[in-house]
């Protein structure tokens, strides 16, 4: 997966060679452009390799609804769930719950 980030990033380049034009040679040419369709041909075999083969955990909800996101990120280290493992939340509720007067 990082080799295929380092080929996106010169990907490009081989791209813009491919055109041809009297000035480069034809040598030149073909070299980019096979490089190029090489590059992305690997890089879509990283992505049905990915689909296919890679097993995702079960999830007890769907990560992707509005329900399963926050169910997610009640269960999780951030955020509010430090601030409800906090011993003195009952008395900090309190005093934001009490009218001031």
């Amino acid at each position: 997966m990082a080799f295929c980030n380092i080929l996106s990033k010169f990907t490009p380049i081989l791209l813009s060679n491919i055109p041809f034009s009297p000035i480069q040679t034809w040598e030149l040419h073909l070299a980019c452009a096979w490089t190029s369709v090489v590059c992305l041909l690997l890089m879509s075999l990283v992505l049905v390799w990915g689909l296919v083969f890679v097993r995702w955990p079960a999830m007890p909800i769907d990560p992707w609804s509005l329900v399963g996101r926050v169910y997610f990120l009640c269960g999780s280290e951030a955020g509010y769930s430090k601030w409800a493992k906090d011993p003195d939340r009952e008395s900090r509720m309190r005093a934001l719950l009490t009218p001031q007067g």
